[in-house]
């Protein structure tokens, strides 16, 4: 027999209490008991902002980091940032839920590396993806609360929401071992006392990462197809987003947000998911193109270049072609890639893309969307510019400090487009007010670009747009080539075959 450890949940000794998944039995704000606040450590520590303690510790936080584990709390879930269990924050924590964690703790690295199985992050990458596109499942029990053929109608449905979207193809079997194993259990259900379900109205379901893919429900719960109430379809649908390797998001419209949002008649995926799905997979197969547009016009660059590069093809993943809000290279020579509201890619020089996460996995208390970001290897540093605001942090992704920097020379730009550190005392930042810096200090790169990074001693990117990198020698001061960003930089990941 062979065990299997739920990835997607961490392990820990116990079970929360009642009152926690309520939230209403906590008493909002005020002096709370040391029995009440155990349990807000609890759920903090589960679902990853409380990272003080393995998850299941019975020890109570310091206050300082559980106000920083609420404020963390808050912040990914857009609620009033004020580090203390007040009413926003108690009625969030009684929610209707998947029982994945949101983000996984940082500071126990070394002890979970001492598990023969230690949890995989929780973010979706290349590393937790299935080998194949043609998948698997079968439905092994049936809930109490719906009939079989509405069990059945409704997760063929929940799978094909997701193979519209990606290079997916799902295959129900009716004995045998399939990929996703599905089935319906109450409280210690085989997952291990720690990972219990709780009753109805908490943690509605969960389920594996590749390479496992088992997918469980509460049958406590009120299920129900296609009206309000527990719908099945909805959280299935959630659920099958871990099964195939996709983490939760912060986008709370999106389907892979923590929270359960009530039955859609209308349910589409969220472009934050079909984003993460065909990083994974790629687009689906024969997917038509989008509507032609008017193509916007640019200045050439002033100088000849080499290899223009052709437009992107139109059925590559989409990954390859948001345009990029920040570049910067680790102290491992790797460039790590900000984009859309929170996501980063990890690109390796050799083999390209190596994985993507949540920006806040690796640089926790970090601005969304930052305008700008260089590393100072000399200082260990990595800072992050968002309006007139200056964050540093630490090699390792830690916070040192945040500050506002106006008033004589060292005023920040409110719009900074990049930022390039030649030396700890000589950081060049392009803003879009003073962009004609750009074209005059960097002869061939169009004035208004997005992000720029120093990729070694003779070379500087330049990303524009969708697709657009011009790489700047240092030497001879020039563009030498123009490429498509994706097919250069992330390999066989964007190269699609004619």
């Amino acid at each position: 027999m062979v065990l299997k450890f739920l990835i997607c949940i961490l392990f820990f000794d116990g079970l929360f209490s009642y009152k926690i998944h309520r939230g209403i039995h906590i008493r909002a704000a005020g002096n709370l008991s040391n029995d009440e606040l155990m349990e807000i450590d609890l759920y903090l520590r589960r679902y990853g902002y409380l990272d003080d303690h393995m998850p299941g510790t019975r020890i109570l936080a310091s206050a300082k980091n559980r106000k920083y584990a609420l404020q963390f709390f808050q912040n990914y879930n857009k609620l009033p940032i004020t580090g203390v269990y007040d009413t926003a924050t108690a009625e969030l924590f009684g929610k209707k839920r998947c029982g994945c964690p949101d983000v996984m703790p940082q500071k126990n690295e070394a002890e979970f590396s001492k598990k023969k199985n230690p949890p995989t992050p929780v973010q979706f990458n290349l590393g937790t993806k299935w080998e194949r596109n043609r998948i698997t499942w079968r439905l092994n029990s049936f809930s109490q609360k719906i009939s079989q053929r509405q069990v059945r109608v409704e997760t063929e449905r929940a799978f094909d929401l997701w193979s519209k979207n990606a290079n997916l193809q799902f295959v129900q079997l009716q004995s045998g071992d399939a990929d996703i194993d599905i089935d319906f259990g109450r409280r210690n259900h085989g997952d291990g006392q720690g990972n219990a379900f709780d009753g109805p109205g908490r943690v509605l379901a969960h389920a594996f990462f590749p390479p496992f893919g088992d997918t469980h429900f509460d049958e406590d719960e009120a299920w129900v197809v296609n009206r309000t109430g527990v719908d099945y379809f909805t959280v299935a649908a959630h659920e099958f987003g871990h099964a195939l390797g996709l983490g939760h998001s912060e986008i709370r419209q999106a389907l892979m947000a923590p929270f359960y949002t009530g039955y859609n008649p209308n349910f589409e995926l969220n472009s934050d998911d079909i984003a993460g799905i065909q990083a994974l997979y790629g687009p689906p197969r024969n997917q038509p193109p989008p509507t032609p547009t008017t193509p916007r016009t640019t200045m050439p660059p002033v100088v000849p270049v080499t290899e223009a590069p052709q437009p992107p093809p139109t059925n590559r993943p989409v990954i390859c072609d948001i345009p990029y809000n920040a570049v910067v290279r680790d102290f491992n020579g790797d460039l790590l890639v900000f984009m859309g509201k929170s996501y980063m890619l990890r690109i390796d020089p050799n083999r390209g893309l190596v994985a993507t996460m949540t920006q806040r996995n690796m640089f926790r208390r970090s601005p969304i969307r930052p305008d700008a970001a260089t590393e100072v290897m000399s200082a260990s540093r990595i800072l992050m510019m968002k309006g007139r605001r200056l964050y540093h942090f630490s090699r390792i992704g830690r916070r040192i400090s945040r500050k506002w920097i106006t008033g004589g020379g060292a005023t920040m730009p409110e719009q900074a487009r990049a930022a390039l550190s030649f030396s700890s005392n000589d950081i060049s930042v392009l803003d879009l007010v003073n962009h004609r810096y750009i074209g005059r200090e960097f002869p061939g790169v169009p004035n208004r670009i997005d992000a720029a990074v120093i990729r070694d001693d003779r070379t500087i990117l330049f990303f524009k747009g969708r697709s657009t990198m011009y790489v700047f020698d240092r030497s001879s001061r020039r563009v030498v080539r123009t490429v498509d960003k994706g097919n250069e930089l992330m390999g066989s990941t964007c190269i699609v075959s004619s």
